[in-house]
């Protein structure tokens, strides 16, 4: 992987950072080396035998079990909405895109 100029200022713009052409630099060069880094690790584990992993925690589901009950109609659901539309809660768009 590749990490180029161009991905260093997506990053910055998503993170609202405002980063001068030496900073992005040298990030980029900073981060390029890291990722070889962990590649060449990662590249070395023997992980024959190994089985994936679903879940990193031991933590387990405290909540209570899923239960088919009866819900709200859909009139009943929209009668709060400020706009909806063919039955659908109408929502302004928050992403550019074809």
């Amino acid at each position: 992987m590749k990490i180029t100029e161009k991905d260093i200022m997506d990053i910055a713009d998503v993170s609202k950072l405002a980063l001068t052409d030496e900073e992005v630099k040298s990030m980029t060069e900073d981060l390029q080396t890291i990722f070889h880094c962990f590649k060449k690790k990662l590249s070395n584990l023997d992980t024959d035998g190994v089985k994936p992993m679903e879940q990193v925690s031991s933590n387990q589901n405290i909540f209570r079990d899923d239960k088919c009950e009866h819900s709200l109609e859909q009139q009943e659901v929209l009668k709060n909405a400020s706009v909806n539309e063919k039955g659908y809660f109408k929502v302004p768009r928050v992403m550019e895109g074809n």
